[in-house]
């Protein structure tokens, strides 16, 4: 269980760094991010909500059948689940989990179509956004980050 709940930190962690790049490095602050909404018309669709499209019902109803059938969440809920204390804990915070991701893809999403359209896949924004803003600066940071936290003394001569 502990594994699991590490692994949700790192991947919240891993979104919000990037949100918050592409929030104020890209896009200029939410500011510019909500103009580039409200002028662009591939955007504001991101932000139209009509629940009488026949996609969301199967979306939702997808959603949970899937939710049940991905082994950690099958694996939290089933075989973790040892006290109803847990499943109290559990029916809010993954909710609100959930929720700031959702808050979380609208900047990356919005920044990753003006930038690239339709000819990159959006499953890749998180990646492609920082690599196409700064190619370099992601083996900076790796390299840095390895040296720090890798090499036994802290760092080396080329650092």
């Amino acid at each position: 269980m502990l594994a699991i709940a590490f692994e949700s930190v790192v991947k919240l962690i891993a979104f919000l760094i990037v949100a918050l790049f592409v929030l104020f490095g890209l896009s200029g602050g939410p500011g510019a991010l909500l103009s580039q909404f409200q002028s662009d018309p591939q955007l504001t669709g991101i932000l139209s909500f009509d629940p009488m499209q026949p996609v969301w019902p199967s979306t939702i109803i997808i959603s949970a059948i899937a939710f049940l059938c991905l082994p950690q969440a099958f694996h939290v809920a089933v075989v973790e689940n040892e006290a109803p204390v847990h499943t109290r804990t559990a029916a809010w915070l993954y909710p609100a989990y959930l929720a700031l991701f959702s808050l979380l893809i609208l900047p990356i999403a919005a920044a990753g179509l003006t930038r690239f359209g339709a000819m990159m896949d959006p499953d890749t924004y998180v990646i492609s956004l920082p690599i196409a803003a700064d190619p370099a600066g992601h083996f900076k940071f790796l390299r840095v980050w390895s040296v720090k936290f890798l090499h036994p003394r802290g760092r080396t001569r080329d650092c």
